[in-house]
């Protein structure tokens, strides 16, 4: 306060010059006040329950699975995909496609193997339905031409793969989610994400992505003997994005209801 301000407190007065209680000014400096507390608590509670797959999306993307412009920024990232890892049409014919597919894989010194050579992690890891082993560059993948849509799929597994292997190559670190969501969504049905815009919390970034990268952490886990946890699942993270302090949580990470002596 300068000294003009300090002799209004002296005289009951507020910093504008008025009594306090009739002041305009403090009114609105304690609406203001009140209401940032509130946004505040109310930021806070939205991070707590905040879903693994969402916080994954806002990670990767730096939107949640329910903006409006999630679609097309897939739709863009599935272009770039697909241009950046020189992957063949997804309008050849099947056959012509895993032709297509074998040549890249010949190009990156990656066999491709039935999963039934690699029964020990499927066993362990029954949700895969292929894999890639970078230190071998092996994929185990079943091609099933049984009917053609069951082809097709089979070639997206094998195609997904294939780009982990291509990531392994150009680019080794890459984080776990970004290899991850790269290869979905650079062979995903964006027409169908279109149409089905809510789909893309529960099925990309829950099941799809968000379960490959849960099942890596726990593969890391294991083969560390220790638990390892993504640094962005829990509210502290995306707080301190936010410009929130972090510790005005109680247990941060913790999914819980916050009462008002919780801020």
């Amino acid at each position: 306060m300068d000294e003009k301000e300090n002799q209004n407190v002296l005289e009951g007065m507020c910093p504008h010059g008025n009594f306090p209680d009739s002041c305009n000014a403090c009114v609105t400096d304690r609406e203001q006040a009140s209401k940032a507390v509130k946004d505040e608590r109310q930021k806070i509670a939205e991070r707590v329950a905040q879903s693994f797959s969402s916080r994954l999306c806002e990670y990767l993307t730096g939107m949640t699975p329910d903006n409006p412009a999630m679609v097309e920024r897939l739709q863009e990232d599935q272009k770039i995909l697909r241009s950046k890892y020189r992957l063949p049409s997804q309008d050849l014919p099947p056959a012509e496609f895993q032709r297509a597919l074998k040549r890249i894989a010949k190009s990156i010194a990656t066999r491709i193997k039935p999963t039934s050579e690699f029964g020990k992690f499927f066993k362990e890891y029954p949700i895969a339905d292929a894999v890639h082993f970078e230190n071998d560059r092996q994929i185990g993948v079943d091609i099933n031409r049984d009917d053609l849509r069951e082809y097709r799929r089979s070639l997206s597994r094998l195609e997904h793969e294939l780009i982990h292997g291509l990531q392994n190559q150009g680019a080794p670190s890459m984080p776990i989610e970004l290899k991850e969501y790269e290869a979905y969504v650079a062979n995903m049905n964006v027409d169908y994400m279109k149409a089905h815009p809510e789909d893309i919390d529960d099925i990309l970034f829950g099941a799809l992505v968000g379960a490959s990268v849960d099942l890596y952490y726990q593969y890391e886990s294991q083969k560390m003997g220790k638990e390892i946890l993504p640094e962005w699942n829990n509210p502290a993270f995306f707080l301190g994005r936010d410009g929130i302090d972090p510790s005005k949580i109680k247990n941060v990470g913790a999914e819980q209801n916050f009462g008002q002596e919780d801020f």
